[in-house]
């Protein structure tokens, strides 16, 4: 009768936090810290980016970093913008798998390049307070496609506020964030 009782207890805990959980939400703003690496530049700075349900499946997003670059005590500007379309749909009742595409630009000292991107995913809130996810990108510079991947986590604080942490690469481009965001 223990044994039961207690394989009855760990089965309602491990299944506990998923039954309790809703799926992430596409509609938020949110801005941080990054801090990355392209060949040989160092890149740091600050980033916003934001997304907005707009149907059931389709939304919108935007991103802006006005990063600095250094090489070799030299600096110099990079400023990342993108705006572009989603579609998204549900695996479960906390699991969410997305495609998108932006269109984007890299804007330096030196000129600016186009950055396209079509960027598919999955994004999970595995508990109350922890949102997973993780998505593989093709991303088009200026002609050149590389391939790359993203993963990350958000945290709950409250309803509405999350921390979140990302690691993202993509041939010589490695980048960091930990940010904010704010849902609606």
């Amino acid at each position: 009768m223990k044994k039961n009782l207690i394989a009855a207890l760990v089965a309602s805990a491990l299944v506990s936090p998923f039954a309790l959980a809703d799926s992430p939400s596409f509609s938020y703003i949110e801005g941080g810290y990054s801090n990355g690496s392209l060949d040989q530049l160092d890149l740091t700075g600050f980033y916003l980016e934001g997304s907005v349900e707009v149907g059931e499946y389709v939304f919108l997003t935007a991103e802006y970093a006005p990063l600095e670059a250094e090489f070799g005590g030299i600096e110099a500007d990079l400023d990342i913008s993108g705006f572009g379309l989603g579609f998204k749909s549900e695996l479960n009742d906390n699991t969410s798998w997305f495609g998108s595409y932006t269109l984007g630009s890299w804007d330096g000292d030196g000129g600016d390049i186009d950055v396209d991107t079509i960027r598919f995913g999955i994004r999970s809130q595995t508990s109350e307070k922890l949102e997973l996810n993780g998505s593989i990108a093709s991303i088009d510079f200026d002609g050149e496609t590389e391939t790359g991947f993203q993963v990350g986590m958000a945290y709950n604080t409250s309803d509405t506020l999350q921390v979140t942490a990302n690691f993202e690469s993509v041939d010589e481009y490695d980048a960091f964030n930990i940010g904010l965001r704010l849902n609606f």
